[in-house]
């Protein structure tokens, strides 16, 4: 009698097709094979949003969103009552991205289509990239009882480190201005006997984001309003900005240091100049 083989985890079929779909695009995927399922089933519902948005940073922005919206659509099923604070708690977080709460809204909905029997919570993913340019993508998914537990840890770890440090949730970022930012500020008053110089440079708090890179992505979205509030510290003649301002000429124009700790040393509370 032949001794028994173990045979190789059967390859979800829903993942054969993502996996087909992403190489017809020239993207390499390999899916953890102890979380196959639900890595596929992620892919698998931010798959429409992709092509317009095919880039690697787009894909990770869109698996969160995926999975944002996989656990929203489960706690409006699972636990109705609190599905519209919750809703309401991650489009604040969002501010003013309506891209990103109208795919949100899209992809609650696809889930409650596609897979409205699975009940598990996506707890957290992985995207990472080989040095052969291969994706590599891990979904850990919860039940209901043990995702209520770990978040509510979460946020009475948080309370407890914002109650006995000084912490702020804000991220910042400093904008250093370029040479041809330089060059704009000395011709507005004509011919100078010696350059101006800017000895000090602006701080922007943002709301506290989970990495740079996020940080990055929303100043994408927003450099039109840096930009104005730079030119304007300077000369509130809209007339004398540079006309057709693009992220491009902002990046040539400043540099931007991104920071995400910061400690308030004082004991009183922040006032806002408005």
């Amino acid at each position: 009698m032949k001794g028994n083989k173990k045979s190789k985890p059967a390859i979800d079929p829903n993942l054969s097709k993502v996996i087909k779909m992403h190489e017809k695009h020239g993207r390499k995927i390999s899916v953890n094979e102890s979380e196959t399922k639900y890595s596929a089933l992620l892919l698998d519902l931010v798959k429409p949003y992709q092509k317009l948005f095919p880039g690697l940073d787009e894909l990770d922005w869109l698996l969160n969103l995926g999975l944002i919206a996989w656990n929203l659509a489960n706690v409006k099923k699972e636990v109705p009552g609190a599905f519209l604070a919750m809703l309401q708690d991650v489009k604040k977080e969002m501010d003013t991205d309506k891209q990103s709460m109208a795919i949100l809204d899209k992809l609650i909905s696809d889930k409650e289509k596609k897979y409205p029997v699975l009940k598990m919570f996506l707890h957290d993913f992985t995207l990472d990239t080989t040095d052969d340019g291969q994706l590599f993508i891990t979904v850990t998914a919860k039940p209901l009882e043990d995702f209520l537990k770990d978040n509510l840890a979460e946020e009475d770890d948080d309370d407890l480190f914002e109650e006995t440090e000084g912490y702020i949730n804000r991220n910042a970022f400093i904008v250093k201005p370029l040479q041809p930012f330089l060059d704009w500020l000395n011709q507005l008053g004509g011919p100078q006997l010696f350059p101006v110089e800017i000895e000090e440079n602006t701080i922007y708090l943002i709301r506290e984001m989970a990495s740079n890179n996020d940080i990055e992505k929303w100043l994408k979205k927003n450099f039109e309003t840096i930009f104005a509030k730079e030119l304007e510290d300077w000369d509130e003649d809209e007339n004398v900005w540079p006309k057709n301002r693009t992220y491009k000429m902002f990046c040539q124009w400043f540099s931007v240091e991104m920071h995400s700790m910061l400690y308030d040393l004082e004991q009183g509370p922040v006032e806002k100049d408005m």
